[in-house]
């Protein structure tokens, strides 16, 4: 009678923590091809912003407004990405589980939260004047012609 009672008891056990093992597989599976997804994506934006804003630093010319165009385009469309809305949620969304995850996929979502704060999407007009006003700061700071007794340096 024992015997038969911890049977049942055990096969229970051992189908709940199944059903529990393909849940936190799913969950796992599921933050992979996310992770994936938007490391693909941010890598590609994060380039193109950083060879914008190389270019913006490097190439100054009074009256060229191209480069600062292309700046605030490409800083924009980082913003998009890392700000979206999809993404904090998604994230926020994963890290319920964190228990699940593995450490190094913790820390990725964190670091995708951290990255949206710097210009979160839900405020897109406030976004877009701070990328500007970085743009024209940069402009300025290395488009100053110094001069040291009247002798550009």
């Amino acid at each position: 009678m024992y015997l038969k009672n911890y049977l049942i008891i055990g096969s229970i056990c051992f189908f709940a923590s199944c059903i529990n093992a393909d849940k936190t597989k799913n969950i796992q599976e599921g933050v992979l091809v996310y992770l994936d997804g938007y490391n693909d994506t941010i890598q590609r934006l994060s380039a193109a912003s950083n060879e914008a804003q190389w270019v913006l630093n490097t190439h100054i010319v009074e009256g060229d407004t191209v480069a600062a165009h292309e700046a605030q385009l490409a800083s924009e469309a980082y913003s998009h990405f890392s700000g979206s809305a999809y993404n904090i949620t998604k994230a926020t969304e994963y890290l319920k589980h964190k228990n699940e995850l593995s450490d190094l996929q913790v820390r990725q979502l964190h670091a995708i939260l951290y990255s949206a704060a710097g210009g979160p999407m839900v405020i897109e007009d406030v976004v877009k004047a701070l990328i500007k006003a970085n743009n024209e700061q940069t402009e300025k700071l290395f488009g100053y012609n110094f001069k040291i007794d009247g002798k550009p340096v």
